[in-house]
C-alpha cells in the first residue's frame, strides 16, 4: 500500500544540521502528485529577507561553507540518503 506522507528531500550539513527540507508541490513548482519530480537547492536557507513587501533590508547572501552534506530522500518508510560535495568558487 502507497504511503500517505508525502516524500521529502532533506540536506543536512556533515555536523547532521538541516539546512533545508524541499516537499513536492511546494519546492518544485509542481502539482503534489506521483511521478517523477525535480528538484534543486539554491543553497539559501528555507526562509530569508524577513516580511513581506519590506524590501529586504540587510539582507546579506551567505551561501553555505565548502564541504561535505547529505541529501535524504524520505519515502514513507523507505529513507535513501547520498553525499554531495559543495565547492567554494576560486
Amino acid at each position: 500500500m502507497p504511503s500517505r506522507t508525502p516524500p521529502t528531500i532533506t540536506i543536512t550539513s556533515s555536523d547532521g544540521k538541516t539546512l533545508r527540507e524541499l516537499k513536492p508541490g511546494k519546492d518544485d513548482g509542481q502539482a503534489a502528485k506521483p511521478g517523477l519530480h525535480r528538484f534543486q537547492w539554491n543553497l539559501l536557507p528555507p526562509k530569508l529577507g524577513g516580511k513581506k513587501g519590506g524590501g529586504g533590508g540587510g539582507f546579506e547572501y551567505r551561501p553555505p561553507p565548502a564541504g561535505e552534506y547529505t541529501a535524504t530522500l524520505r519515502i514513507g518508510e523507505r529513507v535513501l540518503s547520498k553525499k554531495f560535495r559543495v565547492e567554494a568558487e576560486e
